[in-house]
């Protein structure tokens, strides 16, 4: 599919945003580390196959039981990334464990920036907060730096956050 849409659709390498959410983290991260691209954007990932499963498994994954290897180790093939990501999770988040999403911002080699959603769990970060966090996107996707490496979404930066998208829309009008 990656080869058909750069061809049909002319996309070069470094114009790939890869951007998943959840479990698709860790085949957006197996696919950036065969591809080239630009950016990543990791909504609540998790750190491994046998991390989520011992989450769900009284602490045993059950492809032990069948002699199965880890796989899908986000937490460490981040390491050998040298792009700009983005990674976003909800620390109330009990189906992948914000603990999980940490390890993986904490790994992850280059140019990072982490957005702690406080008092929010998994499902809906970008239906609830996509408008919030609009210029924070525009400005990761538009080949800038965003200018912190760790936010904690809260109600106080919530309420700033909206301040600066008001400000920015009067400007453009």
């Amino acid at each position: 599919f990656f080869e058909y849409i750069k061809k049909e659709k002319n996309i070069q390498n470094d114009h790939l945003i890869i951007w998943w959410y959840s479990v698709g983290t860790a085949v957006a991260v197996d696919f950036a580390s065969k591809n080239d691209f630009s950016k990543i954007v990791l909504v609540s990932p998790f750190a491994s196959r046998y991390d989520m499963w011992k989450r769900w498994f009284f602490n045993i994954p059950p492809q032990k039981l069948f002699f199965m290897e880890n796989s899908y180790i986000t937490s460490e093939e981040v390491k050998k990334f040298s792009k700009p990501a983005l990674i976003i999770h909800g620390n109330n988040d009990f189906i992948v464990p914000f603990s999980q999403g940490k390890q993986v911002f904490e790994n992850y080699a280059w140019e990072k920036s982490f957005i702690e959603i406080d008092d929010f769990w998994h499902n809906g970060i970008i239906d609830e907060y996509g408008e919030i966090l609009k210029n924070t996107f525009s400005t990761f996707l538009s080949w800038e730096k965003l200018d912190f490496p760790y936010m904690i979404l809260n109600q106080e930066k919530i309420q700033l956050l909206q301040q600066e998208n008001e400000q920015k829309e009067q400007e453009l009008s």
